[in-house]
């Protein structure tokens, strides 16, 4: 990654790029599964942590923007 001034977007390789989204996508399939197989308490997890990233508290809230990437 290069560093950049603050005020400007920092630049990285097309690979670390890749590897970035396929992470994101990665971590949207788990919490997805989570979600339908881990019962009301995961869900109320994932719900309260979607909502302190700005998201909505509807199931998937948290998933989606990373599956989006």
């Amino acid at each position: 990654m290069t560093l950049r001034r603050p005020h400007q977007d920092a630049v990285l390789p097309a690979a670390d790029v890749a590897v970035i989204r396929q992470v994101l996508g990665a971590c949207a399939d788990l919490i997805a599964w989570a979600e339908k197989n881990c019962g009301p308490l995961f869900a109320a997890a994932a719900a309260d942590a979607a909502q302190a990233a700005g998201f909505s508290r509807a199931p998937g809230a948290l998933a989606g923007p990373a599956k989006s990437r």
